[in-house]
């Protein structure tokens, strides 16, 4: 089986082919469009016509994105490898510095020799689009933000109490309530920069609004078993399906909140399970919390992360601290503190 290694770029690609030990075989570098992609696929294919061909990818979706969807279409078998598992690959070479090539070259063999570890690509046009909405509608949510926060500034500066209550701006009544006070003040350039602001978070929430409520349509499409797990919401849902990619939503869940949650090998990425009473816990944008928007029946509780529930427990007794040694100067011949 030959392994085709391959360091993306922006511009171009730069592939190498390795044997089954590693070897280097050859090496191309092509330009990262339609032309260079089919010139990848005939070279691979005219290296030896008797072999198996699998393709490893760096893992840098924003760069191989394109490629990856080209070669998962023609039918090869590609391979995310992840950034990290080449730094070993490229201590043990013997060339020395670093280029495009023995990039390449670290992939194809950190493919080789994490290959039981290592998840073939899919390709799932429905949960691509899913992910997409949902990155952008975090996008939006983030800009939105930015908006308020600097509309809060603004407002205390023009009269301190003016400002409405956090995180209120996204209701429409509070937004209303807002707009007719700044209406009735003297038009000045901060009133206007005040007003250009509330219409602008208005236009980002509307459109957040919108894009929610297309995720939960799609994901009641793509998995509605999904959505009866307690506290998984149309929101965390779409996040979900979107770094699943493809693979079976085998996800079961026992008696309590969260207790047990488990997934297939391969769930999230570079966590092979989702467990959120496990002492090591998820990125925060990983975690399964009710919808702000679409609470759903468990809307009532919220689930208690262990180190917060630790601290809980700990207030008022803690212990005391150890006692420290004396500071102070001390002369070479004081040896108290070795004592």
């Amino acid at each position: 089986m030959i392994t085709i290694g391959i360091d993306p770029h922006k511009r171009t690609h730069t592939a190498v082919a390795a044997s089954g030990v590693g070897q280097l075989l050859d090496e191309v570098t092509i330009a990262a469009d339609e032309t260079g992609q089919r010139e990848l696929l005939d070279w691979a294919h005219g290296l030896n016509g008797s072999e198996e061909i699998r393709f490893a990818l760096e893992d840098c979706r924003h760069v191989n994105g394109r490629l990856e969807r080209f070669l998962l279409a023609a039918g090869e078998h590609v391979l995310r490898v992840p950034p990290k598992l080449m730094a070993g690959a490229r201590k043990s070479a013997r060339t020395r510095g670093k280029s495009d090539a023995i990039d390449a070259l670290a992939i194809a063999r950190a493919a080789l020799r994490e290959e039981s570890d290592l998840h073939l690509a899919s390709l799932d046009e429905a949960a691509r689009e899913l992910k997409l909405l949902v990155d952008h509608r975090d996008a939006l949510v983030r800009e939105r933000t930015v908006l308020a926060s600097r509309l809060r500034w603004q407002l205390h500066d023009l009269e301190p109490g003016l400002e409405p209550v956090a995180r209120s701006l996204d209701q429409a009544s509070t937004r209303r309530g807002l707009s007719q006070r700044l209406a009735r003040r003297e038009q000045s350039v901060q009133v206007r920069i005040c007003r250009d602001l509330l219409g602008q978070i208005g236009d980002l929430t509307r459109r957040e609004r919108q894009l929610a409520s297309e995720i939960g349509e799609r994901v009641r499409d793509y998995a509605p078993e999904l959505l009866e797990v307690p506290g998984v919401g149309r929101l965390s849902a779409g996040k979900l399906i979107g770094e699943i990619a493809g693979r079976a939503l085998q996800v079961r869940c026992s008696i309590g909140p969260f207790r047990g949650l488990r997934a297939d090998p391969g769930f999230l990425g570079y966590y092979p399970t989702l467990a959120l009473r496990s002492p090591r816990q998820p990125p925060a944008e990983h975690r399964l919390l009710p919808d702000r928007l679409d609470p759903g029946p468990h809307a009532s509780w919220r689930p208690c992360l262990p180190d917060q529930e630790a601290r809980r427990r700990q207030v008022g007794r803690r212990s005391p601290p150890l006692p420290q040694a004396p500071f102070g100067p001390r002369r070479l011949d004081d040896t108290s503190c070795f004592r």
